[in-house]
């Protein structure tokens, strides 16, 4: 179990990186082959955090959410007709781990494992992680985003 003071600081992890995220093509140096525009949107709830990403690959925009649970927790599953995507996610001192995988009737099909920091001036945030596609060997990727000058989501 848990103590009072790791609750808190998971929770402050998870709000730390509330809210909207645009990202900033310009300063991502290993966002080459992505979509022209993306937004991530991540929403504070009492397992862990919700992701909704919004992405335009030039025909038209397609968004997509899911639930991440703290690995303290049971890991949170989207469940669709064949596939499923299943995070967990990870306070840690300076950053929040996470894990996702995507299976397909039952077969890991996707994997991706990466860490969200959040600039000291709490404006941009750096999403770097690993990915697999299928039997393909996993590649390193950087995207920066910055702030989006929304209301932060999670927040009343």
């Amino acid at each position: 179990m848990l103590g009072a003071h790791a609750v808190a600081a998971q929770a402050n992890a998870y709000r730390r990186i509330a809210g909207t995220w645009v990202m900033d093509s310009t300063n991502g140096p290993d966002d080459h082959g992505l979509p022209k525009s993306e937004t991530l949107v991540f929403a504070t709830t009492p397992q862990g955090v919700r992701i909704t990403a919004t992405e335009d690959d030039g025909k038209g925009p397609a968004t997509s959410s899911f639930n991440c649970a703290s690995v303290n927790g049971s890991a949170a599953s989207a469940k669709g007709n064949a596939s499923s995507t299943t995070c967990t996610v990870r306070a840690t001192a300076d950053s929040v781990a996470y894990a996702l995988d995507v299976r397909n009737k039952g077969a890991l099909v996707a994997t991706e494992r990466g860490r969200l920091v959040v600039s000291a001036d709490g404006e941009s945030l750096r999403d770097e992680y690993d990915a697999t596609d299928g039997p393909k060997p996993a590649t390193h990727h950087r995207h920066i985003y910055n702030k989006s000058a929304g209301r932060t989501a999670g927040s009343p």
